[in-house]
């Protein structure tokens, strides 16, 4: 409080990221990655086929700020395990949710298969976010694979929620129809 000292004129604001008082959103979001530990791999794409809370969260993925175990527990959030609740063989990271869970794997293999995809594997969390642009598929089909792609990091998202805060638990068996059926909506619910 020794450093306090009042004035009677009119609080204002001002901004010092740019030198100029101004305060444009582009001067903040470089400032903020500037500051932020965890810089996204890649450029994230937004596919303009899925509804934004889809895009979003491949977004929030892609920059590791989902609330995770791990991440939650970074920031002091008192959590009973910060285990993956449906395997129990990990730590709840984004590698683990969205690759290394057998949940995971089963769901990659699948959808490889589904599209018929030969000699590609989903072995890091990169390798899930960036699958559309590393798979050999028609140019014509890598927006609708992307579709895909991020609806499964979604859904798996979604799975994960539903099976810690849901009374009932959801069907594994059911996630590939369900990756098969919200890809080809305009809406999800």
């Amino acid at each position: 409080m020794s450093t306090l000292h009042l004035s009677s004129s009119q609080d204002t604001w001002k901004c010092c990221l740019n030198g100029t008082n101004e305060f444009p959103v582009t001067s903040l979001r470089q400032h903020i990655f500037k500051q932020s530990q965890s810089l996204p791999s890649s450029n994230y794409k937004w596919n303009n086929l899925l509804p934004s809370k889809v895009n979003i969260t491949t977004w929030r993925i892609s920059i590791q700020r989902l609330p995770t175990h791990i991440n939650l527990d970074k920031r002091n959030v008192n959590l009973d395990s910060v285990r993956c609740p449906i395997c129990d063989d990990a730590l709840k990271t984004e590698q683990h949710v969205f690759v290394s869970c057998n949940l995971a794997g089963k769901i990659w293999k699948d959808i490889l298969n589904w599209w018929n995809i030969k000699n590609s594997v989903v072995s890091t969390f990169d390798d899930a976010i960036n699958l559309a642009g590393k798979v050999t598929i028609k140019a014509l089909h890598i927006k609708f694979f992307d579709a895909v792609v991020q609806t499964t990091l979604w859904l798996l998202s979604r799975y994960q929620n539903e099976f810690v805060f849901s009374a009932k638990r959801p069907k594994i068996e059911l996630l590939l129809n369900d990756v098969k059926s919200f890809s080809f909506q305009l809406d999800y619910e």
